[in-house]
C-alpha cells in the first residue's frame, strides 16, 4: 500500500526550494502519489525548528505516512460520503472560519458594552406586537402601524379616523385576518382593530401611568393580564440585543421609540435604574399559602412564621428548622438554601429583603410574597467581577447572543469599503 522515497524527501530540505523545477514523488499510498511540495509544506508547518536533519524528516514520514493510509482506508470504506461526516466536516469549517468572518474591534466593543452595562439594572415594562422576522411585508407593515399607533396614544396622540381606517385597511388585507375574515371568524381582526380603536376610550380611563393601564389592552404578550407588561429588573445579556439597548438608552419615566426585534415590535417604558446588587446566595423557610388564599389562611400562615422567628431568635438552628417546617419541598432538606440568583428573578419583597441584609448569616424577619411567608438567611453576595476575569465568559455569551452578528457586519461593510463595492440595486432588484 505504501512506497516512500527517503532521498527524495532529504532532498526536498537539502536542496533550495526555488532551485527545483520539478514535484516529485515522496511517497505513494494506494497507488496515489504524494508530491514533495505537500510533504514539504505539511512538514514545515508542524516542525518548529529551523534546520532539518535526515531523522527528523524520516519520523515525521512514518507519521505522515500512517495519517495518509488511514485517510485512504476511510475513503475505500466510503466514510468520506457518510451524512454525519459532512456534517462534522461542515461544523469544523465553520468553527474554523468564525474568526476570519467577523470584525475583531467590533467584538471587543460589544464585549466593553456588555460589562459596562451589566453594572446596571433596568427595570422597564413593554407592549409587545408580534410580527416574525419572516411574515410577508404587508403583515409587517400592519405590526408596525400598529404599535406606532399605540406608542402615540400612549403619549396623548390619539389616532384620527383617517388613520384607524387606513389601519383597518392595512389589517384586513394581512395574511391571517384575511383567511380569517373568508372563513367568517372575525375575533382576531376585532381584538387588534380594537386595540387601536379604542386608544382614546383608553386613555381617557385611565389614571397616571397611561402606559401600565394601557399594555394589557394592546399587548399581544400572553403573560401581559397578569404583569401588566412589567418585566422587572434586568440587566446586560438577559433579553435580546435590540430590546437590551432600548432599553439601557431610554431616559428613566420615558417611553421608547418603536424596537424591532425578532419577536415583533416593542414598546418599552423605563420605570428605574439601579446598581447592579450582584448575585445573592441565599437561605429561606416558606409558610406558603394558595394563590386563592382566604383571609384566614394568610393569618394562619403568618403566625406559624412568627412562631419559626421566635425559634430563630431563641437560638435554634435555621436549617433545621427548615427541614423540618418549610413548605419549600425543593430546598428543605438543604437547609433551605436557593439556587443563586441576581435582580428581577424572584418576587421583589424577597429580593429586596434578601439584599437589604448587609452581611452573611444574617437573617431577615418575615416577609410576605404571593407565594406565602418566608424567612430569608444571607450566605453570600458576589459582586461583579472585574473585566479581565469575566471576558472569557462575555465573549462566549456574545458570540451566543444576536449581537454576534455586528462584528460580521461590520466586517463586510468595510470590505465592501476598501473594495469599493457598488451595488446597482436596480438591476439586483430585477432578479429577485
Amino acid at each position: 500500500m505504501k512506497k516512500i522515497s527517503i532521498a527524495a524527501l532529504c532532498a526536498a530540505f537539502t536542496m533550495p526550494f526555488m532551485a527545483q523545477t520539478n514535484d516529485p514523488t515522496v511517497m505513494t499510498i494506494g497507488g496515489k502519489p504524494v508530491y514533495k511540495s505537500e510533504f514539504e509544506s505539511v512538514y514545515r508547518k508542524n516542525n518548529t525548528k529551523t534546520t532539518s536533519d535526515e531523522k527528523s524528516v524520516r519520523d515525521y514520514a512514518d507519521l505522515f505516512s500512517l495519517f495518509k493510509m488511514k485517510v485512504f482506508e476511510a475513503e475505500s470504506m466510503g466514510l468520506d460520503t457518510a451524512q454525519s461526516f459532512k456534517n462534522e466536516l461542515a461544523g469544523y469549517r465553520r468553527q474554523l472560519a468564525a474568526p476570519y468572518l467577523t470584525d475583531k474591534n467590533t467584538n471587543d466593543n460589544l464585549i466593553t458594552e456588555a460589562y459596562e452595562r451589566m453594572k446596571y439594572e433596568v427595570k422597564a415594562s413593554h407592549i409587545l406586537i408580534r410580527c416574525a422576522e419572516t411574515e410577508f411585508p404587508k403583515d409587517t407593515l400592519e405590526a408596525y402601524t400598529r404599535a406606532t399607533l399605540i406608542r402615540n396614544g400612549i403619549l396623548g396622540k390619539l389616532p384620527t379616523a383617517a388613520q384607524i381606517n387606513e389601519y383597518d385597511r392595512l389589517l384586513k388585507n394581512s395574511t391571517q385576518v384575511k383567511s380569517d375574515l373568508a372563513k367568517k371568524d372575525s375575533g382576531l381582526y376585532k381584538a387588534k382593530l380594537n386595540s387601536v380603536k379604542k386608544l382614546a376610550e383608553y386613555y381617557k380611563s385611565t389614571g397616571a401611568d397611561k402606559f401600565m393601564e394601557i399594555a394589557p389592552k394592546t399587548s399581544d404578550d400572553p403573560s401581559v393580564p397578569d404583569n401588566k407588561g412589567d418585566l422587572g429588573y434586568f440587566t446586560a445579556l438577559d433579553m435580546v440585543y435590540p430590546f437590551e439597548t432600548a432599553a439601557y438608552n431610554t431616559k428613566l419615566g420615558e417611553v421608547s421609540n418603536v424596537v424591532r426585534t425578532k419577536y415583533g415590535y416593542h414598546i418599552l417604558k423605563v420605570y428605574d435604574k439601579r446598581q447592579n446588587r450582584g448575585e445573592m446566595t441565599a437561605a429561606h423557610i416558606m409558610i406558603k399559602f394558595a394563590k386563592d388564599a382566604t383571609p384566614q389562611d394568610k393569618a394562619n400562615a403568618k403566625t406559624k412564621i412568627d412562631e419559626i422567628a421566635g425559634k430563630i431568635k431563641a437560638g435554634e438552628k435555621f436549617e433545621e428548622l427548615a427541614r423540618t417546617f418549610s413548605d419549600d419541598k425543593q430546598t428543605s432538606d438543604r437547609g433551605g438554601q436557593l439556587t443563586p440568583f441576581k435582580g428581577g428573578r424572584l418576587p421583589k419583597a424577597f429580593e429586596d429583603a434578601a439584599f437589604a441584609l448587609k452581611e452573611n448569616g444574617a437573617i431577615s424577619e418575615p416577609v410576605e410574597t404571593p407565594y406565602g411567608w418566608h424567612i430569608i438567611k444571607r450566605i453570600d453576595v458576589k459582586g461583579l467581577s472585574p473585566l479581565d476575569q469575566m471576558k472569557p465568559e462575555l465573549k462566549a455569551r456574545v458570540q451566543r447572543d444576536s449581537r454576534s452578528q455586528m462584528g460580521r457586519k461590520a466586517l463586510i461593510a468595510r470590505v465592501k469599503k476598501e473594495s469599493n463595492f457598488k451595488e446597482i440595486t436596480k438591476n439586483r432588484d430585477e432578479l429577485l
